[in-house]
């Protein structure tokens, strides 16, 4: 945090509060010092009431108003408070609200209080506490109470807003919090301090749904559109729906231009109800709704039925329909009916729902003002089957509902049970509705009926009499619920499988619900018949005891699942019974069985039943000794105490489970245990969807089978990995007989007999080996003793690319159509057959022999299951194969581990499933294995040439590796099996090699490197080429000049060939055996050669060869040198240990020691005499003679390193050499010589206009005398200069300037000219600068840049010339040096360089100072004239890329004649060819589009885009070359235009419905190939040419050019859309929505045959007897008063109600507007409408026939209704006269004629409960009634407006 540790006058600071005097307070501010408020400062107003409710401690923002004289600091508080006197109207301002009230809100402002009253504050719900900002709007002091009242409102703070912002205008606000009304939500939300409302309609997804769920989080920003703002309401209006609507049509308009009519696209379904789906396009923002009618070809009821939340499915583009895109899934979903169906009789269509009566029973319910009949049961002969069958649809399992002909209703009534005739509906009408299955009641063969399904319930309860035998049962069923399922998932899967026989042949879908103490299931398969029902009270009978394809029990297995449930309720179809474990009557043995027997008034009977059962009354157990799960209860209305219970929905069969809390969530846990592996569904035979539901979330799981069936993929709708798809392959037709029996070695047989019932049934009976029977098999079910024909189904899991893999070691794979717990046998995929599992149902029965048989069955099976799918493209196949035979682990397992091995080996090597390398399929036994790898290495078919062999291998393609395994008896060749056969065969192995291709010889010997064994054989083997013959290697030998070649050896092979050596064509280390065979030894071979006559070979092969025997093994350094191979530079050929290197400077004394100029080589360095050691050798020996040849100089420079003092010495006693060529060794030698050599010089003169450089006489000397004092002092005595004395001259020349730490010297003579003789001594002494102590020499001191600034000025002023070069590099480097880039002023003037020769002599002067990037920086001051002009940023060397205009002077480029000049000029601005402007314009030039182009200077890039109008060919239309110059102009704001000049290879449209729109317009349509050719202007010049655009329009032509890369419709929209073209909205309504017109005239002629179809309806009505009449409901007596009140707040309550609605907007209603017929102001969906408000306080509604002709107008029109609950309800026609029996008509029969009247008595006759009510025949109601006026006519929409709204609504 920042602190203000200096606070000044005005600063705004936090302050805290130390202590309190009565002349104010002390306050501690951040940086710790302390200040006073004084009284006065403290507030406006009141400050000794203030200063008394501040504490210590309190924190708060002060302003310092003065600092004292000692530093201290006065602040004030009040300066940052309003000051209630001088606060304005008008005053935008903040405060904090006090307390609320009901006339407004008390305001705290600083230290006092405003109010707001509440109209100003227009709804907004201000809490205590809460911030506020308002307008002052009344500010007046009240002179009594001695203070300021002070009036706020919010009303300027909306006129402000709406006066600063645009309708339309997106607000982006912060949310705040939510409001909740009576009848609506809203949201307050937060723009610029101002509040805002907006109600929850006017939000969008997801905003609407968080905030109903409350999770809209404070901060939340909301972007809303401003609509309008309401003046005379001040409220304005935001919304956030137009937005998410422009941008869901932006997103459905880019789907529209990505489809066609019947584009079929993938979609997500994300919500789901009745009526249909909502979906999501994959991949697209756009969602839509889907109703139910278009998800199947066929009537479905709920949409629930046919898709799921997080389901994909697949739907067809249909077109927009009524400007809304539309489409259907109905065209890709099969139909489930055969059309056939449709064309059969009604006895035929029965017969397919196993019926054969038309006879039924059932129920008559109500369906809009229609009577049906539901519930169905077909009624035959007794002790027929036909008696007790439903009518359901057999394809969806629905129970079907028939319609009663309008003509019966007076022979039935609602809610009663008739006995009727069906008949079938018309075939047209049953297409229609999209199925066959539709039914009427047309005969008046009607019979009145006891409910049956009631009865039957009835007596079932009493069916248990005896109490012996209930207590047996009630034993029995217990021990049997608790020993069958230990598990809970068993029990969870017995109702499965339950559900799962009960389906229709569309499958059958289950929910369960596991919640507030009930286990939930539903389903949708067919509701229970009378057979059903039975079997569910029975302990053992099922109805499916004889069903081949059911796979579970509704008997004693169903009775388990009550197990831990302690009621079970059941609703299906006409039934609605429950088992209660706790019916009183269990607990008391004479009350139940009393009421069983029925002898609850028999006296008698009671007392010889209690004594016939005596030990059995003593020893009652109650409910322990009943069967209760047996005993079913009926209900009327069964439904569960959960309202959202799936239980009280309409289910075909709805099962509830009572369980306590633990219990229910062990179910709960293990259910969803199932959920997480929805594999458990593969073999349930019908179930094709399963729900879990959870509150508002539902796990899904789904099966989808393909037409062919065999591939299911379950799909669930809550996991990451959605899909699993398996490849199912079924054998249906395993034979089922006493021979299959036999041939799978079970020794059991099918016997016959009659049961006690007279019915014919099958049962197994053992047998011994002979075949004799030796007892009944038990435990063997009747489905399965008579069935001829047994399946056996394999489920194969797939990856995602579709191909198969093997499951898990760990997973379990048996199912009996749902998963076993059965751990003993495994398989790497699931088999599902009719075992016959333990009494658990977990595992199989071990000592069954029907599994035994299955087992057998399964062995077999899996062999052809394998073959079946053989094939390369399915690779792992054979992984699917068992690898070893099952293993018993106990005697209980041994039989069908042994029924199992039998079926399967037997199969196995009779059955052809191994693809072979020709792609063949074949049997076991026409396979090898090569598991030595040799034919992977050399192929096949050399593989079989090889070694001999007739089998083929398996297809590469397959993994094979399982076929090694012993189980299937596959020969295999080992690596020994193939050494056997080759070393037996080693010629024929020999001749194999020669004759075999390269690639496979170089396999095959790698395959042989790979085994001892086989690498025994190497030496054996023909390895090496040697021209036409092969040798192995024991035929190579040095002794004959054989040379078996090697990496070192390759390099000299041809010069070996030339010495006479025979050489193998292949490298040894090559070879792929290399390390298996011994290479020659190098030493003896370097002796073959070195013996060898080289003086044929060149230098370069002698080279060669000497080079590569130096990297042999064993051949040292001497043993080379002594090598004579090379020649010295006579030409002889000598050792090189007598050669040193060659040495062009080498003198020529030397030359017979050096090696030969052509034959020295940095290779042979090494090997020559050092040089160190040709002093010692050669020079110093021969010194005499080398002298007298040489000069001693030249000797000395190259034995510098090695030379003697002693030799020195010797030379310089040598009178004949001159003392000047002495002076290099004196300068090597110690003090004593220097001294000596010093002294003999008798004179020391120095020229000042002479040049010494470093090796100079002169400058040695004087370096050599800077390093002694001694010889110092001497040669100042000597010295002289120009014949001056040394001593006469005192200040230096040079002196130096430092500029950024570098040291530049300068000299004082060249800058100031008068200085030029006295600075000699300075300008010689610059001279030897760089000699160490010289100062000592020449002893001056330095002038200071300074004092020659100034004196150059003073010479400067009165000088007219020319600067010089010293002069100008000095004034420029002293600025730089003060840290300036410019000269002063005061020097500016005289700054005069412009002249060429002078600024290159500059430029050349810089450059030596290496100072060129700060001369590049002068040289652009514009106030000193240069002659090279504006250097900066010019070119050179660049003229091919560049104009005159932008390169270098000419006297410039002349002097860049280096490169080190060149670099120079860089410095100074310059730019060369590798310059980033350079490359841009080589790129641009070569066409090319880098990323070299993030310009921004537009200076740089009018300069290239003039380069370009000067250079290029125009206009330019290279792709990346418009490209480029397309972004630079949009750069330089320059645009591009059309001309219509560039469209004439366009055509005009051909499209026929253009054509004739075109016949009525001036313009016309023209279509461009591709996008739309422009062009580029720059200074008027035609510089580039593009394609761009998708239309546009000339006004000269009147034509419109649109391009062809995207549908005319597509453009056309945009070009209308724009709103600037003669194209309208209805131009392209005219061109494209022709066949809207068409439907719409095909609509006009469907309701005009429904109108008539509704008259003939009308018609038929029959002659009835009216019976019952309506109740006839009078008037209340509400005075006018009360009555005016009640509508005010009718029509507030409306207007809330319709807030919260999202379709209506009521901002223009104000509802204390007296009127309840509201036109044209409230709008549905952006359509006004009319509104009538009424109110029935008293249960009584009076509508007037103007309002019901209003609403009659439009559909959209509204009738709201103020209840006696103080509540709005809308009233729909049905509302009103459909679901409402007590309907009173009033006439006025001063206006209805006697003949209207008539005509409403014959149209009405038919309606039993219509009739006319007179309350007094004396009495005329025109007295007190105002008229109705029910036959008011309307013409064209027209209604009369005569009456007012009190005539209306006040009568």
């Amino acid at each position: 945090m920042y602190v203000n540790n200096n606070p000044s006058v005005g600063d705004t600071l936090q302050v805290r509060i130390t202590a309190k005097q009565s002349y104010g307070v002390f306050v501690r501010m951040p940086n710790g010092r302390d200040g006073l408020i004084r009284l006065n400062d403290i507030s406006w107003q009141n400050q000794a009431k203030i200063l008394g409710q501040l504490s210590v401690g309190e924190v708060f923002m002060a302003k310092v108003i003065k600092e004292l004289p000692d530093g201290k600091l006065n602040l004030s508080r009040r300066e940052l408070l309003p000051n209630p006197r001088t606060l304005e109207v008008g005053t935008i301002i903040s405060g904090v609200v006090e307390s609320t009230r009901d006339f407004g809100l008390l305001v705290h402002l600083g230290d006092f209080t405003a109010l707001a009253l509440r109209q100003g504050l227009y709804n907004i719900p201000y809490n205590e506490g809460d911030d506020i900002t308002s307008v002052v709007v009344e500010n007046v002091y009240d002179e009594e109470k001695h203070r300021y009242k002070i009036l706020l409102s919010l009303t300027p703070i909306y006129d402000n807003f709406a006066k600063n912002h645009e309708e339309g205008e997106h607000i982006l606000c912060k949310y705040i919090k939510t409001i909740h009304n009576e009848n609506a939500i809203s949201v307050l939300a937060s723009y610029d301090n101002i509040l805002f409302l907006v109600p929850l309609k006017r939000l969008a997804e997801p905003f609407k749904t968080k905030l109903t769920e409350d999770s809209l989080v404070e901060g939340t920003e909301l972007e809303l559109e401003y609509i309008k703002y309401n003046e005379r309401l001040h409220t304005v209006v935001l919304d956030m729906r137009p937005i998410e609507q422009e941008k869901k049509k932006a997103h459905e308009d880019w789907l529209k231009s990505q489809l066609e009519r019947g584009s079929i696209c993938a979609a997500t379904v994300i919500r789901v109800d009745d009526k249909g789906a909502l979906v999501n396009i994959t991949d697209t923002e756009v969602s839509l709704f889907i109703p139910r009618e278009e998800l199947s070809p066929n009537k479905i009821i709920r949409a629930t039925d046919e898709v799921f939340v997080g389901e994909q499915i697949q739907i067809v583009y249909l077109g927009e329909i009524n400007g809304k895109m539309s489409f259907t899934r109905k065209y890709l979903v099969e139909d489930k009916y055969d059309e056939k169906l449709y064309d059969l009789s009604l006895e035929e269509l029965l017969k397919t729902m196993d019926i054969n009566t038309y006879r039924f029973v059932g129920k008559v319910i109500s369906i809009h003002g229609s009577y049906f009949m539901s519930n169905l049961m077909s009624v035959a002969k007794e002790g027929s089957e036909d008696n007790g069958k439903l009518l359901i649809d057999p394809v969806n399992g629905k129970n079907l509902i028939v319609v009663i002909d309008n003509r019966l209703r007076n022979f039935v009534e609602e809610g009663n049970f008739y006995e009727v005739d069906i008949t079938l509906a018309s075939k047209e009408y049953r297409l229609k509705q999209g199925t066959p299955y539709m039914f009427s009641v047309m005969s008046n063969n009607i019979l009145r009926r006891d409910n049956p399904y009631k009865d039957s319930v009835i007596l079932s309860f009493k069916k248990q009499t005896s109490p012996s035998s209930n207590t047996s049962l009630a034993n029995l069923l217990e021990e049997v619920g608790q020993n069958l399922y230990t598990s809970k998932k068993r029990m969870f899967f017995e109702l499965l499988q339950n559900a799962d026989d009960a389906a229709s042949l569309d499958g059958v879908k289950i929910k369960l619900q596991l919640r507030d103490g009930f286990f939930v299931l539903t389903h949708d398969g067919y509701s229970f018949n009378k057979h059903d029902f039975d079997s569910i009270i029975s302990a053992a009978k099922s109805t499916k005891s004889a069903s081949k394809k059911k796979t579970g029990y509704k008997g004693i297995g169903f009775k388990s699942v009550f197990t831990n449930s302690t009621t079970v309720s059941i609703k299906s179809g006409g039934y609605t019974f429950s088992f209660d474990k706790h019916l009183s009557e269990y607990s008391n043995f004479k009350d139940f069985y009393f009421h069983v027997n029925d002898i609850v008034d028999d006296q008698g009977k009671q007392i010889e039943f209690l004594h016939k059962y005596e030990k059995e009354y003593r020893e009652f157990n109650g409910v322990k000794d009943i069967p209760w799960q047996l005993l079913p209860i009926w209900s009327d209305d069964l439904k569960l105490p959960i309202e959202s219970s799936i239980f009280n929905k309409n289910e075909n069969v709805a099962i509830a489970l009572k369980m306590d809390f633990d219990t229910l969530a062990e179910y709960s846990e293990a259910v969803k245990e199932v959920f997480d592996e929805p594999r458990f569904m593969l073999f349930l035979r019908n179930t094709h969807r399963i729900q879990l539901i959870n509150g508002n979330e539902c796990l899904t799981i789904q099966k989808n089978v393909n037409r062919e069936k065999s591939i299911v993929s379950l799909v669930n709708s809550f996991s990451d990995d959605k899909f699993e798809n398996y490849s199912i392959i079924p054998f249906d037709n395993i034979i089922v007989n006493d021979d299959a029996f036999s041939e799978a070695g079970v020794h059991i047989k099918r016997g016959e007999r009659t049961n006690n019932r007279g019915e014919k049934e099958n049962f197994f009976i053992k047998t011994d080996p002979n075949g004799n029977s030796l007892g009944e098999v038990s435990g063997i079910p009747d489905r399965i003793a008579s069935t001829t024909e047994t399946t056996i189904s394999f489920a194969l899991s797939l990856d995602a690319n579709g191909h198969i893999r093997t499951i898990g070691e760990d997973e379990l794979s048996f199912y009996a159509y749902l998963p076993m717990n059965e751990h003993r046998f495994k398989f790497p995929f699931y088999v599902n057959a009719d075992f016959i599992p333990k009494s658990d149902r977990e595992g199989v029965q071990s000592d069954n022999p029907w599994n035994y048989f299955l087992f057998y069955s399964i062995g077999k099976s899996i062999v052809k299951m394998v073959e079946s799918i053989a094939s390369v493209d399915e690779p792992e196949y054979l992984k699917l194969l068992p690898i070893r035979e099952f293993v018993s682990t106990s005697q209980d397992t041994s039989m069908l581990v042994d029924s199992f091995n039998k079926g399967y080996k037997e199969t196995l090597q009779k059955t052809p499933l191994i693809i072979n390398d020709e792609n063949e399929k074949v049997k076991l036994d026409s396979i090898v294995i090569d598991t030595s790898g040799l034919s992977l290495s050399i192929g096949n078919e050399e593989f079989y040439k090889l070694l001999g062999i007739n089998k083929r291998l398996p297809s590469m393609e397959i993994n094979s590796d399982i076929l090694t395994q012993g189980l299937f008896g596959v020969d295999c060749v080992s690596v020994d099996t193939a050494f056997n056969i080759l070393s037996r065969n080693i010629q024929n192995v020999n001749n194999w090699i020669v004759t075999s291709s390269p690639g496979v010889r170089m396999s095959f010997y790698s395959w042989i490197s790979k085994d001892k064994k086989t690498i025994s054989l190497i030496s054996q083997l023909k390895l090496f080429k040697y021209g036409d013959t092969w040798k192995s290697v024991s035929e190579v030998s040095l002794q004959n000049k054989t040379i078996l070649i090697t990496e070192k050896i390759t390099p000299i092979k041809n010069i070996l060939i030339q010495l006479g050596f025979s050489c193998s064509d292949d490298i040894l280390e090559e070879h792929v055996l290399s390390e298996h065979i011994k290479k020659q030894d190098e030493k003896t071979l370097f002796a073959y050669i070195s013996s060898s006559d080289i003086s044929g070979l060149s230098f370069s092969q002698r080279l060669l060869l000497f080079e590569n025997i130096a990297e042999f093994d064993e051949i040292g350094r001497e043993a080379l040198r002594k090598w004579a191979i090379f020649k010295n530079c006579h030409g002889d050929f000598t050792p090189l240990s007598l050669l040193f290197k060659y040495n062009p400077n080498c003198p020529s004394w030397l030359s017979s020691f050096m090696l030969l100029k052509e034959e020295n080589t940095q290779q042979l360095d090494k090997y020559l005499i050092e040089s160190s050691a040709i002093y010692s050798e050669i020079v110093e020996p021969k010194i005499d003679t080398l002298v007298s040849n040489t000069d001693v100089t030249l000797i000395y420079n190259v034995f510098r390193q090695y030379w003697n003092q002693s030799l020195t010495t010797k030379l310089m006693s040598m009178t004949a050499i001159p003392q000047k060529s002495l002076l290099f060794l004196v300068e090597q030698s110690d003090d004593t010589t220097k001294t000596l050599y010093i002294k003999g010089i008798k004179s020391f003169n120095l020229v000042s206009t002479a040049t010494y450089d470093t090796n100079s006489y002169e400058y040695r000397t004087l370096k050599m005398v800077a390093s002694n004092d001694t010889m110092v002092g001497y040669m100042r005595s000597v010295m002289t200069i120009d014949g001056i004395k040394l001593s006469e001259i005192t200040l230096k020349d040079d002196f130096t300037l430092s500029v950024n730490n570098n040291q530049y010297v300068f000299s004082l003579s060249k800058i100031l000219p008068a200085y030029s003789n006295s600075s000699t001594l300075s300008l010689v002494a610059t001279k030897f600068r760089d000699i160490a102590s010289v100062d000592k020499i020449f002893a001056q001191k330095e002038a200071t840049p300074v004092d020659v600034r100034n004196k150059l000025y003073n010479y400067l002023i009165n000088y007219t010339g020319l600067l010089s070069v010293e002069q100008y590099c000095f004034l420029m480097m002293y600025r730089r040096s003060c840290g300036y880039l410019t000269f002063d002023n005061t020097l500016r003037p005289y700054i005069r360089v412009n002249n060429t020769e002078l600024f290159t002599r500059i430029m050349d002067r810089c450059m030596e100072l290496n100072v060129g990037t700060i001369l590049g920086d002068f040289i652009k001051e514009s106030t000193v004239i240069y002659p090279c002009g504006k250097l900066n940023g010019t070119y050179i060397d660049c003229d091919e890329l560049t104009l005159p205009t932008e390169r270098v002077p000419i006297f410039i480029k002349v002097w860049a004649n280096t490169d080190d000049r060149k670099k120079f000029l860089l410095d100074l601005g310059v730019h060369n060819i590798q310059s980033k402007e350079m490359e841009r314009r080589k790129s641009f030039r070569d066409g090319k589009k880098e990323n070299i182009w993030n310009l921004t200077d537009s200076i740089v890039i009018r300069s290239f885009i003039s380069w370009v109008k000067e250079t290029f060919s125009l206009p330019i239309v290279n792709d990346n070359q418009v490209e480029i110059l397309n972004d630079l102009f949009r750069i330089l704001r320059i645009s591009t235009s059309y001309y219509e000049d560039d469209f004439s290879q366009s055509s005009e449209w051909g499209n026929e419905l253009y054509l004739k729109w075109k016949s009525n317009v001036t313009s016309s349509i023209f279509i461009v190939d591709g996008k739309l050719p422009y062009r580029g202007y720059y200074d008027n010049t035609y510089l580039f040419k593009g394609k761009t655009g998708e239309f546009t329009y000339f006004q000269t032509s009147h034509r419109f050019y649109i391009s062809s890369d995207r549908e005319p419709a597509s453009i056309l929209a945009d070009v209308y859309s724009s709103g600037i073209y003669p194209f309208k909205k209805e131009d392209w309504n005219k061109i494209f929505l022709v066949s809207a017109d068409l439907v719409k005239e095909k609509d006009e002629i469907i309701a005009e045959l429904q109108q008539k179809i509704e008259e003939l309806r009308h018609n038929q009505s029959s002659d009835v007897e009216v019976e019952g009449h309506g109740k006839f409901t009078g008037k209340d007596s509400t005075d006018e008063t009360s009555r005016y009140e009640i509508n005010r707040k009718a029509r507030i309550a409306a207007k809330e109600y319709l807030d919260n609605l999202s379709d209506y907007d009521c901002e223009g209603w104000d509802p204390n507007d007296d009127t309840h017929l509201i036109q044209n102001v409230v709008k549905y969906k952006g359509k006004p409408i009319t509104l009538a408000v009424t109110s029935s306080q008293r249960r009584k509604l009076y509508l007037h026939p103007r309002v019901f002709a209003e609403l009659m107008c439009n559909p959209d029109n509204l009738l709201l209704n103020y209840g006696i609950d103080k509540k709005i309800h809308p009233l729909s026609f049905e509302d009103v006269f459909m679901d409402n029996p007590d309907v009173n008509l009033i006439f006025d029969t001063d206006v209805i004629s006697p003949g209207e009247i008539a005509e409403l008595a014959n149209r009405y006759m038919g309606s039993k409960r219509t009739c006319f009510v007179i309350e007094n025949p004396k009495y005329s109601a025109s007295e007190t009634i105002q008229s109705f006026g029910l036959n008011e006519k309307k013409k064209d929409g027209w209604v009369s407006v005569n009456l007012s709204d009190s005539d209306i609504f006040n009568f």
